[in-house]
């Protein structure tokens, strides 16, 4: 009998520490960033085009389904309440690496067409901010480069880097390692719990409150004189 208690503990003990081993090595291979199987593989099939296509409709269901609207006079972007103020968050997809020029330019500084963007906007919505998910890393230095000068909040942080001028009210946010819907959903997830929980959505309302303004003032004088 004792032999058979004991045999029981000698199981227990083998099977946890295959399971801690198995545990062990999925998060050592998550941290590696390894994206070599399952959906993430059939993403890295796809063009450019059709991965970037994908990975907006993603992020704009997801953030319907957390309470955000569509605007019917624009793609890709949705309201979000935040901090009591109707946010547009302008979603678009950087489909490659930082450093390929070809995905890049697919977004470029998006910030530049706010005017337009803001022109098709309902009154009372502030904003735009703009919310692009990377299939890659995104550097420090990539990021201002896209913002364009280095003088300007930025936050790398777990879900990627947060960018944004406090002069022209710009916000962008580079949400990395989209790989696959489910960590496009749980990066973008993260940046919405950072907001919270750092209390940085109240900046980034006031913020997208300003950037309204500045883009119908911009809008006006390039319309009058267009």
């Amino acid at each position: 009998m004792a032999n058979g208690d004991e045999a029981l503990v000698a199981v227990q003990k083998t099977a946890l520490a295959a399971l801690l081993s198995l545990a062990r090595q999925g998060v050592g291979e998550s941290t590696r960033g390894k994206f070599y199987g399952g959906d993430a593989l059939s993403w890295s099939r796809l063009d450019f085009h059709e991965r970037r296509r994908r990975t907006i409709d993603i992020i704009s269901k997801f953030l319907r389904g957390r309470g955000g609207r569509c605007v019917s006079k624009l793609e890709d972007t949705i309201v979000l309440n935040i901090q009591g103020e109707q946010v547009a968050m302008v979603c678009d997809c950087i489909p490659g690496s930082m450093s390929v020029a070809a995905a890049r330019e697919l977004v470029g500084q998006p910030f530049l067409s706010d005017y337009k963007t803001a022109k098709k906007l309902p009154p009372g919505v502030a904003g735009p901010v703009h919310l692009i998910a990377c299939q890659k890393t995104v550097s420090e230095s990539q990021a201002l480069r896209q913002l364009g000068f280095p003088d300007a909040v930025l936050v790398a942080a777990p879900f990627g880097i947060y960018v944004a001028d406090d002069v022209q009210k710009i916000q962008m946010v580079f949400s990395t390692n989209c790989r696959d819907e489910t960590t496009t959903q749980h990066r973008v997830q993260r940046f919405l719990e950072w907001l919270s929980q750092e209390q940085e959505d109240r900046l980034l309302a006031r913020r997208a409150v300003s950037r309204r303004k500045i883009s119908d003032l911009t809008g006006e004088e390039c319309f009058k004189t267009g």
